[in-house]
């Protein structure tokens, strides 16, 4: 819920079906984080800005990607012969992502060759690598 984004620990910022919703229940079950999925839709895409529900929390915001090949396949199991499962939407909504992930500086996790371990690694070392800066 968006009421609730203040008290994740990590919040997971991507296009639909990219790979969020697994990374945040492994992260939760196996690491006890408190894990938050923010998608990206058309209106979020429209701008490299941050939306606003997320604009105050950059800091645990992580942006996931992944090919667009991959992600017209598994949105065609969704949702067969759409706009939505498209190469060209998928490439699009991708290249808005990244943008936006660059613009603000979010570490990037590509879910395109990582498994679900893998990329909750890699979002645990950089939350090791910033307490250590606070400490």
């Amino acid at each position: 819920s968006v009421r609730t984004l203040d008290k994740a620990d990590v919040i997971l910022v991507a296009p639909s079906r990219c790979g969020k919703t697994p990374t945040t229940m492994y992260l939760a079950l196996q690491h006890g984080l408190r894990v938050a999925n923010y998608p990206l839709v058309d209106e979020d895409l429209a701008s490299t800005d941050l939306p606003r529900p997320i604009l105050h929390l950059q800091d645990r915001c992580f942006g996931i990607i992944t090919t667009a090949a991959r992600l017209s396949a598994v949105r065609t199991e969704r949702r067969p012969d759409s706009t939505y499962a498209s190469l060209r939407q998928c490439a699009y909504e991708l290249k808005r992502a990244e943008a936006l992930y660059r613009t603000h500086d979010l570490p990037v996790i590509d879910s395109s060759a990582k498994s679900v371990e893998e990329m909750s690694t890699l979002i645990l070392q950089v939350l090791a690598r910033r307490a250590h800066r606070h400490d």
